[in-house]
């Protein structure tokens, strides 16, 4: 029982960690394509 408790608290977790690295991954995604838009203009 006392694994399964900390499972459920790992996940939530881990989905707020995930939150974070998919908006950082996404606006450094955004962020070298407007790099590359202005290396090429």
């Amino acid at each position: 029982m006392k694994m399964e408790k900390e499972k459920e608290e790992k996940i939530e977790i881990v989905t707020f960690s995930e939150a974070i690295t998919i908006i950082g991954v996404v606006w450094a995604i955004a962020w070298v394509f407007v790099e590359l838009i202005k290396g090429a203009g």
